[in-house]
C-alpha cells in the first residue's frame, strides 16, 4: 500500500522527504491538507518507503558514476547525469538500477 500510496501523492504534487523519523510534506496548502489524514495513517510505511528509497537512489548514483567512469566522462558530463538520474520517474529506478548494475559491474575497470 504505501509504495501506490507514496506514487500517488507524488503525482497529486506533494514532496516527501524524511527527515529521521519525520516526513516532512511539501507541497499546495490544500493538497497537503487533503492528503494529510492517509499521510498520517499509513506514516510507519511511509517511513519504511522513504528509507529504501533513499537508499535506492544512493545505490543509483554510485552506479550511474561508474557508467561515467567507464565513458571517462568530464565534470559536467557527471553533473548531467547526476541529475538525470535525480529526475528520472521514481517508478523506474529500479530497472535503471538493474541496467547500470548489470552493464557496468563494481570491480570492472574504466575504459581508458
Amino acid at each position: 500500500m504505501s509504495a501506490t500510496l507514496l506514487s500517488e501523492a507524488i503525482n497529486a504534487g506533494l514532496d516527501l522527504q524524511l527527515d529521521g523519523e519525520i516526513i516532512k510534506v511539501a507541497g499546495r496548502a490544500d493538497v497537503v491538507k487533503a492528503w494529510a489524514p492517509r499521510l498520517i495513517e499509513h506514516q510507519a510505511e511511509l517511513i519504511e518507503r522513504l528509507r529504501e528509497s533513499s537508499l535506492l537512489t544512493i545505490k543509483l548514483l554510485e552506479a550511474a558514476m561508474r557508467v561515467c567512469d567507464h565513458h571517462g566522462d568530464s565534470d559536467s558530463a557527471r553533473e548531467q547525469m547526476k541529475q538525470d538520474v535525480l529526475q528520472h520517474p521514481p517508478h523506474l529506478l529500479p530497472d535503471l538500477l538493474e541496467h547500470f548494475e548489470s552493464a557496468y559491474p563494481k570491480g570492472k575497470p574504466p575504459r581508458n
